[in-house]
């Protein structure tokens, strides 16, 4: 079986064999199907030779990629947060200021939806001002106490196509898991009232490490993929900010960026695929395990 190798090393392999130097990378629109998506291209030359040559691609020449496994993040690639989360964590944030008399300040709702994804120790930090930051785990505890009720009156929803699509994929056969830097209450709630429990074989947030691990998105990407029983190699690393696509490279695994999520553009721009629609995963799943390099 091939190593698990990192991008920077994939990148390094590449260029080291002349049948993958480029003269020059450019972003193009390709529409496959009825689902045009974003993808790196190489020169015409190298274009010609094999046109669907993802960017941190380096399997042996004449063999077909093995994406075996799929792991997604949460808010901002699976569930669309911005109405149910961003306004139960605002209710929760405007709860502790007026139960501390603070009548003068209210929840920044843009600061809020920026900070969708961080782990927690940021994410606090960032909807909150430094004069207030002795009050994020009183703040957490209330917004997450919001966020659970909100999904339980069914305010919570999937992107269009996420429920059809994992469905697909695990009648295909694909390995499926969900890791998220969400608070463990919000996140097994929306795993049940969004019904994405039964349809992955993995899940996992941040709050549910054992005690002392740290390491972010990547300890529990590593984690999915042993329970998965697949290495990187075999697995496609999907998600909507930075922190995602630096896991599965630093795991080795491919990298798929979502464009509906809450990351900026150039978080994404170092990931092997970037995605407008959550349906174009079965076409490019497809053109992976056909392509041979």
């Amino acid at each position: 079986p091939r190593a698990i190798a990192s991008a920077g090393s994939r990148r390094s392999q590449r260029n080291g064999n002349p049948c993958f130097e480029r003269s020059s990378t450019w972003l193009s629109w390709i529409s496959i199907g009825t689902f045009p998506f974003e993808k790196t291209v190489l020169s015409p030359l190298d274009s010609a030779r094999k046109p669907y040559f993802p960017r941190h691609w380096s399997l042996p020449l004449n063999q077909p990629s093995t994406i075996l496994a799929v792991i997604f993040d949460l808010d901002g690639t699976l569930v669309d947060s911005r109405r149910a989360v961003v306004n139960a964590v605002a209710k929760g944030v405007d709860t502790v200021l007026q139960r501390h008399g603070i009548v003068n300040l209210t929840a920044d709702r843009r600061a809020i939806m920026e900070a969708m994804g961080l782990p927690p120790e940021q994410y606090y930090r960032k909807i909150l001002p430094p004069s207030l930051f002795s009050l994020g785990p009183e703040v957490k505890e209330a917004a997450t106490a919001e966020e659970v009720r909100s999904l339980a009156a069914g305010d919570g929803r999937l992107y269009p196509g996420v429920t059809k699509t994992l469905k697909t994929l695990r009648h295909r056969g694909y390995r499926l898991g969900i890791v998220s830097n969400a608070q463990e209450p919000y996140f097994a709630a929306a795993l049940k009232y969004l019904g994405l429990d039964e349809l992955v074989d993995y899940r996992e947030c941040h709050e549910e490490l054992p005690p002392g691990m740290k390491g972010g998105k990547t300890v529990l990407l590593q984690r999915a993929l042993r329970s998965l029983s697949r290495p990187g190699s075999e697995a496609l690393m999907v998600g909507d900010r930075g922190e995602d696509i630096e896991a599965g490279q630093s795991l080795g695994t491919f990298t798929a960026g979502v464009k509906w999520g809450f990351g900026r553009a150039e978080e994404l721009k170092e990931a092997d695929w970037r995605l407008t629609e959550f349906p174009q995963l079965l076409t490019l799943l497809e053109e992976a395990k056909n392509s041979r390099l």
